[in-house]
């Protein structure tokens, strides 16, 4: 399988992305949702990681991780996440509401 380019990887991102706000509205999720949920978050966030965006968008990522994990009631997991969105945010001088 060929290597995706950085435009690919930056598109699947963003579709990831959006799909796990999608899941996140959602009422109620079946398990099979909860499990799309994580893993479209976690590889949303590979993607633009791979696709070398500026740090604001590995912060973002970082927060929607925490975010999807503290939806499920998962502590450990989300501060673990919102931990790195936050050291992202700190090395990268991002502030704003990415920061808060």
């Amino acid at each position: 399988m060929p290597a995706l380019t950085e435009s690919e990887h930056q598109e699947i991102g963003i579709s990831l992305f959006n799909r796990v706000w999608e899941l996140m509205d959602l009422p109620d999720r079946s398990p099979a949702e909860i499990d799309e949920m994580i893993h479209a978050a976690h590889a949303s966030s590979y993607h633009w990681g791979a696709s070398h965006p500026p740090a604001v968008n590995l912060a973002r990522g970082e927060w929607q991780i925490s975010r999807v994990y503290s939806i499920l009631r998962r502590p450990e997991s989300a501060v673990w996440h919102a931990q790195r969105s936050l050291e992202i945010c700190l090395q990268n001088n991002i502030g704003d509401f990415d920061l808060a």
